[in-house]
């Protein structure tokens, strides 16, 4: 292990997705205005040579202008295969590591499916720290860093809220319920087929696609409703990202949607 961290060469790879959805369990997210928090703690371990956030910015354009706007590389994630984003992590830090950019390696999730290449980090004798949300974590793969795992509720606690503080308006509520009356006798809804769904609503006829889209994604980005993934049976290989009402969200609960 190096000791004199102003020589640590450092990479930062943020796997958005998995932090936003592990928070959101939590009913907690990250404020738009506090992204700039991902360099300034992780500049405290070492010399940043590359930092980059992860994900299908499709559904959280907010937060990749956020990431955008404190100079952080945002990687775009053009598919709905589950570990996409996780593949396109790994290249790119094997490959940072392999070209002798960095030494030390930060990484942003709590997803056991990094496990192999956190072992490779290790034995190879780099620096690896993991950033993860409480109770959001593999803690068999993690626990072996020790106190190079650091809980992000904690160490950002001044940039995290609680999603009840999060700008809600009357609209996205609306959406929210009509997802929720579109799902009666369905068992999930995919996003292309709701999208239909409001096109023909008597609420949201008059929107165009493109705002109902933005909509959705506001939902989303605000925790009124979660995306998770689903076989898809006529190709195995893509499966479908269905949608689904946070009814457990304080601002939804007292609806009686259930």
């Amino acid at each position: 292990m190096m000791s004199n961290e102003s020589e640590k060469k450092v990479g930062v790879f943020i796997d958005y997705e998995n932090v936003h959805i592990c928070l959101e369990k939590n009913k907690k997210a990250f404020k738009l205005d506090s992204f700039g928090s991902f360099r300034s703690e992780t500049e405290k371990i070492g010399n940043i040579k590359m930092i980059k956030a992860i994900a299908n910015w499709t559904f959280w354009k907010d937060q990749e202008k956020a990431f955008g706007d404190e100079g952080i590389q945002t990687l775009s994630i053009f598919s709905d295969l589950k570990n996409a984003a996780d593949i396109a992590l790994v290249v790119d830090c094997m490959a940072a590591v392999h070209d002798n950019k960095i030494d030390t390696v930060i990484i942003f999730s709590g997803d056991g499916g990094y496990a192999p290449l956190l072992n490779y980090l290790t034995n190879e004798g780099k620096d690896v720290y993991v950033f993860s949300v409480e109770n959001g974590c593999n803690t068999k793969v993690y626990n072996r860093l020790k106190e190079n795992h650091i809980i992000i509720d904690t160490v950002f606690k001044d940039q995290i809220c609680d999603v009840s503080e999060l700008h809600i308006n009357q609209s996205l509520i609306n959406l929210t319920s009509t997802l929720h009356a579109s799902m009666k006798n369905k068992d999930f809804m995919s996003r292309k087929y709701f999208l239909t769904y409001l096109q023909n609503n008597a609420t949201f006829k008059d929107e165009k696609k493109e705002k109902l889209g933005d909509l959705i994604d506001d939902c989303l980005r605000l925790s009124l409703i979660n995306s998770s993934f689903r076989p898809n049976p006529h190709n195995v290989d893509n499966p479908t990202r269905t949608l689904n009402v946070n009814y457990e969200h304080p601002l939804i609960q007292p609806l009686n949607l259930k």
